[in-house]
């Protein structure tokens, strides 16, 4: 299976050596279309094929391995409807959440991901801040969006590239596994104060309990 999707990925990736004058001797080129496969082939052959057409309509010089690998996920993006969308866009979605269903309602209006960035941002401050504010608060959502995005991504990137390496796969197993047992190990030395149980006496145990609570200072004449 891995190999036949090396071979597709390799496929789709030869009308770059036609389009491009690379003047690289057989060996080197043959060397960086490895690399080119190597990195790419986690990645939908027919997304791909879009993106390195596109690459040739639009980029002058042969493009780097994150050029291609961002058209291609935009493509995939597209098709699946499971892109990110543009910070101003998402900042438009969650005022008109807010001004439609304000504090309660207006989370239930955005997708999960989008509410969840708003979340951590501060819902409360963007539902209840003041007006003259709100240039500023557009300014700093849309940075922190942008940043959560970037986090997102690069944390799918690497979640893939781990997956597609046994070796890295078998070493992160091996890491949680032992944070688990560090956990289990450890022990906590908890110093439970003595003290003196109240004696059972009856509700109606009046005297009993009166010279129990006056030796303990905890009642008077």
């Amino acid at each position: 299976m891995v190999a036949n999707q090396k071979q597709l990925t390799l496929a789709t990736l030869l009308p770059l050596t036609r389009a491009y004058d690379l003047r690289l001797e057989p060996r080197a080129l043959q060397e960086k279309l490895r690399l080119y496969t190597e990195m790419l082939q986690d990645i939908h052959p027919a997304a791909l094929q879009v993106a390195v057409k596109d690459v040739i309509c639009t980029e002058r010089f042969f493009p780097s391995v994150s050029t291609i690998r961002e058209k291609a996920l935009s493509v995939m993006a597209y098709v699946t409807g499971t892109g990110y969308i543009q910070a101003d866009e998402a900042w438009s979605m969650v005022l008109t959440a807010i001004q439609k269903g304000g504090f309660e309602g207006g989370r239930r209006m955005l997708p999960a991901m989008l509410w969840k960035i708003a979340e951590n941002f501060g819902w409360r401050d963007l539902c209840y801040g003041d007006e003259v504010s709100l240039s500023t608060k557009r300014a700093q959502f849309m940075k922190f969006y942008d940043a959560e995005v970037k986090r997102r991504v690069d944390c799918e990137r690497f979640t893939k590239m781990v997956e597609s390496s046994p070796v890295l796969s078998q070493l992160m197993q091996q890491c949680v596994k032992a944070e688990e047992q560090k956990l289990l190990e450890v022990s906590f030395d908890v110093d439970v104060e003595e003290k003196e149980p109240v004696p059972d006496v009856g509700v109606h145990d009046y005297e009993s309990l009166k010279r129990y609570m006056t030796k303990k200072g905890m009642f008077k004449d």
